[in-house]
């Protein structure tokens, strides 16, 4: 298989679409043992699955790797029409990517930590502090990856790479990531995380097959 840089951010597009899925399913199924946990029962539940809990964490390094790979395909499809949104594009994509990499690997390292505790006294605090740190850095607010779509749908815009309608709903659910910075709008990141499954599935199939995609209207002809 040829896989050169077009079709390898595909890939990784597609990734970041179903890595999305996962992360859904876990969180409404093994990750939800049923009616609301107290924050010293949730620190339980997560110790009691901690092996599951830091298996799912793994995903938020290998999306981070992934983000930054589909970045540069994408930097390579648009710079050359989008030089200008696309020289701020990538370079905030990179710091996305490094902030779902150190996410993940705090809340591994994290959790691993609180577990080797002999006593459970007094690691609420830490739980906490751990919680906050891993929702500021990724998946407490989605400030950075909501101007990282914008800033994509207006170098695509401007190089006319794919259709109104794409750009149109990255519009919408990169609003969404930029308005979840604000507590009293933090579910809007629920509209961020839910759109980008359809979002990055889409750019998976016009990176990889742009003329598949034109005749859809994915793609600008």
């Amino acid at each position: 298989m040829n896989l050169n840089l077009p079709r390898a951010a595909a890939w990784s597009a597609a990734f970041l679409g179903l890595g999305y899925v996962l992360s859904f399913v876990l969180q409404t199924t093994l990750f939800n043992p049923g009616g609301p946990l107290t924050p010293t029962t949730r620190l339980d539940f997560v110790l009691e699955h901690r092996r599951a809990w830091q298996a799912w964490l793994l995903l938020y390094p290998a999306q981070g790797l992934a983000l930054g790979l589909l970045a540069q395909g994408l930097h390579e499809r648009l710079a050359a029409r989008a030089p200008g949104w696309m020289a701020l594009a990538t370079p905030l994509a990179w710091v996305w990517a490094a902030l779902l990499i150190a996410s993940g690997f705090i809340g591994i390292l994290g959790v691993e930590v609180l577990a080797r505790q002999p006593a459970r006294e007094g690691l609420l605090g830490l739980w906490l502090a751990l919680g906050v740190v891993q929702d500021a850095l990724g998946g407490g607010n989605e400030l950075v990856g909501g101007v990282w779509v914008l800033l994509i749908g207006a170098a695509a815009a401007q190089a006319q790479a794919w259709g109104r309608g794409l750009i149109g709903f990255g519009t919408l659910i990169g609003l969404g990531g930029v308005l979840s910075i604000w507590p009293p709008l933090q579910e809007a990141v629920m509209l961020f995380g839910l759109g980008q499954i359809p979002w990055f599935l889409a750019l998976a199939w016009v990176l990889a097959r742009p003329q598949a995609a034109r005749a859809e209207g994915l793609v600008a002809a």
